[in-house]
């Protein structure tokens, strides 16, 4: 069986949510389990449990960044330059990263009567190419789902949307961990050096 672990923070916003900073720390797999996140602060180095060394099975293997299809055109510049920020940071590390676009069924009535017609939706395949031409992903790495919200019974519909969007990230991140761990298989182990952002690790 498949172990995997999903970590979700709190969504990029104007003066809210986890800063620059925690989010790279996030990545790198610094952060403490059970950490809350402060927007006023970031996160000190000095805080019990702040892995300083972290290994590779601490770290992030896949980043997905997930979008409302039916309000994205309201994001603002400000967080958008955050989000290109962070894929800088996130290209550098080279990370994999996937979109997901929630609430497409609000996209299209077509859609919304009847998700097997998701992909031949004109109003769906225009979102995935916006998304594609400003976030600079391939829109094969774009995933348009819906959300569960009234639903009494489980949908196979909504699952099989779901399901091929979280198969697609489990590979990212499986050809990511096959790489590095091939890399770190033949690297003398003094070479292997942590990637490091405004953290002193000799303190």
């Amino acid at each position: 069986m498949l172990k995997f672990r999903l970590c979700d923070t709190c969504g990029i916003e104007e003066k809210k949510g986890p800063s620059l900073t925690d989010l790279l720390y996030l990545l790198d797999g610094n952060v403490p389990d059970g950490y809350q996140f402060n927007p006023s602060s970031s996160i000190d180095p000095k805080i019990p449990g702040f892995l300083k060394r972290p290994r590779l099975k601490d770290q992030i293997h896949c980043v997905v960044f997930v979008f409302d299809a039916s309000t994205v055109e309201f994001v603002s510049k400000s967080v958008w330059t955050m989000v290109a920020e962070l894929q800088n940071q996130i290209n550098k590390r080279e990370i994999p990263k996937a979109v997901i676009l929630t609430k497409i069924d609000k996209l299209a009535v077509t859609v919304e009567e009847d998700l097997s017609r998701v992909f031949e939706c004109e109003e769906v395949k225009k979102a995935v190419e916006k998304m594609s031409d400003t976030i600079g992903l391939s829109r094969q790495n774009i995933w348009p789902i819906k959300n569960y919200e009234s639903e009494i019974y489980i949908n196979e519909k909504v699952n099989i949307l779901t399901l091929g969007a979280l198969d697609q990230i489990l590979v990212f991140a499986r050809d990511f961990l096959m790489k590095k761990e091939s890399l770190l298989s033949f690297v003398p182990w003094r070479e292997v050096q942590p990637f490091t952002h405004e953290v002193d690790y000799n303190k």
